[in-house]
C-alpha cells in the first residue's frame, strides 16, 4: 500500500485554471466633449495601494488626510481596483501634498499622482524618492554624473549636491522592483559599485525588491521551493509530512512511550563520595563538613508585664516574653527557680528577668495620749473683765 500523500494538483484542488480566456464584451464609446469634466477634476489626486492584503482603502481614506496640514476641505472616495481619489478645494493644499511625497499606510507604500486625462490602466504608478548615493568618489560628485544616474533609474525631478552628500529626487515605477545596487562603468574600462539608499522607503520584499509583497510571500521563492520539491524525490510529500512533526515533539512522544531506564550508580560510587567524578572526569574531592549554625534562634519581641500583687513595688517592673506568656505563667519559687504552670522546670543558663519583691514597711503606730486632768477650785473663776486681788 502506497502511503504517499497526494498533492493538491493530483487531488484536483486549488484555483480553477481555465484552458481558454473568458470572452469579454466589447462596447463602443461615443464621441463626447470632455473638456468641462477635465476642468472639474483638475484639483484631484489619484492614489493606488501597493499591498491590498495589508491596506484597507476605507480606513486609508479616513486616516490619510489627518497627516496633511490643509487649509480647505478634501473629499475622498474608493474607485475600485485598488485605487482611490481625493478632491481638494484649494490648489495650494494639493501642491503641498504632492511636494511631501512619498506616503505610506500600514507601513506599505502608496502611489499618489495628480489626476491626468489618460486611459492607461496602470495610472497611477509613480513614486518619487529622494535617493542618496553611497560609494561614489568625491571627485565624481558632479551634475552630469548625478543627472545620468537619475535618468537611468527613472524620471529625474531634482538633485542636490553638497560637501557632505549627493542625492537626487527620482520618480520610479511602483510596479517594478526598486534598484538598490548599481555598477558605474567608466571610459577607462573600470567599474565602480555604488549603493542607493531610499528615504521614506517602507516594507518591501528583500529578495526581489518589489513593493507589493513581503519576502515570505515572494513568488520567486515559492516557485523555487516547489521546483526543488518536485525535482528531489527525498523532498516529496512523505518528506514534508515527516518535517511537519517537530523534533522536540517527536522526542517527547518517544520518551513518553518508551521512557529511558534510570542509570544505576555502582555501589562504590554511591557509597564513597571522594571517588565520584563529574562529567569531565574530575573528582569531587572530600565532602565539605557541615558547619552547625551559630547564634541563638530569634525570639519574639519582649513586652512588659505589670503584676498586680500586694506588697510589690511598682517601680521594679517584671518583663515577660510573649513566648513565656503563651506557654504558661511563670511562678517564683524560694529556690530561685522559675516554673511554668503545667510545664516542667526549665533550666536555662541565659539571664532572665525576675520580679523583685520588696516588702513595704509597716504603717507607723499612732500613740494616743490621755486627756489632761481637769483643775478643781473652791472659788469660782472671776468673771471676765475683773482683776483678782492678792490676799
Amino acid at each position: 500500500m502506497d502511503s504517499r500523500r497526494l498533492t493538491a494538483a493530483e487531488k484536483g484542488k486549488g484555483p480553477l485554471q481555465p484552458d481558454h480566456q473568458q470572452p469579454r464584451k466589447r462596447i463602443r464609446a461615443p464621441e463626447i466633449d470632455t473638456s468641462a469634466l477635465i476642468m472639474e477634476n483638475n484639483l484631484t489626486l489619484i492614489g493606488r495601494i501597493s499591498n491590498p492584503r495589508e491596506q484597507p482603502i476605507g480606513a486609508l481614506i479616513s486616516s490619510l488626510p489627518r497627516k496633511w496640514s490643509l487649509k480647505g476641505t478634501v473629499v475622498g472616495s474608493d474607485l475600485g481596483q485598488n485605487c482611490f481619489q481625493f478632491r481638494f478645494e484649494l490648489e495650494e493644499d494639493l501642491l503641498n501634498v504632492l511636494a511631501n511625497r512619498p506616503y505610506h499606510y500600514a507601513h506599505w507604500m502608496l502611489m499618489i499622482q495628480r489626476w491626468e486625462p489618460t486611459l492607461s490602466p496602470l495610472f497611477p504608478s509613480q513614486i518619487p524618492f529622494w535617493i542618496r548615493l553611497h560609494g561614489l568618489p568625491l571627485h565624481y560628485w558632479h551634475e552630469k554624473m548625478i543627472y545620468n544616474i537619475g535618468q537611468d533609474l527613472g524620471i529625474l525631478e531634482d538633485y542636490h549636491i553638497s560637501k557632505t552628500s549627493a542625492r537626487m529626487r527620482v520618480s520610479i515605477d511602483g510596479f517594478k522592483p526598486i534598484i538598490k545596487d548599481a555598477i558605474i562603468e567608466f571610459g577607462s574600462g573600470e567599474e565602480l559599485p555604488v549603493t542607493l539608499a531610499y528615504d521614506g522607503l517602507e516594507n518591501h520584499c528583500s529578495h526581489c525588491n518589489h513593493l507589493d509583497h513581503e519576502v515570505r510571500r515572494c513568488p520567486l521563492l515559492i516557485s523555487a521551493k516547489t521546483d526543488d520539491i518536485l525535482a528531489s524525490p527525498s523532498k516529496g510529500p512523505e518528506h514534508q509530512h515527516h518535517q511537519r512533526s517537530s523534533p522536540s515533539v517527536r522526542g517527547v512522544r518517544n520518551n513518553y512511550e518508551n521512557p529511558p531506564a534510570r542509570q544505576q550508580l555502582p555501589p562504590t560510587q554511591s557509597s564513597d563520595f571522594s571517588s565520584r567524578v563529574d562529567r569531565h572526569g574530575r573528582p569531587f574531592g572530600e565532602r565539605a563538613p557541615v558547619v552547625p549554625p551559630r547564634g541563638q534562634p530569634l525570639r519574639n519581641k519582649v513586652t512588659p508585664h505589670f503584676p498586680h500583687t500586694a506588697g510589690t513595688n511598682v517601680d521594679h517592673i517584671s518583663y515577660q516574653s510573649r513566648h513565656d506568656r503563651n506557654h504558661g505563667t511563670m511562678e517564683q519559687h524560694p529556690g530561685g527557680q522559675q516554673q511554668a504552670r503545667g510545664n516542667p522546670i526549665r533550666h536555662d543558663s541565659r539571664p532572665q528577668w525576675r520580679v523583685r519583691r520588696v516588702e513595704s514597711p509597716p504603717p507607723p503606730t499612732k500613740v494616743v495620749l490621755p486627756p489632761p486632768p481637769l483643775q478643781t477650785s473652791e472659788h469660782p473663776p472671776p468673771p471676765p473683765g475683773t482683776k483678782s486681788c492678792g490676799m
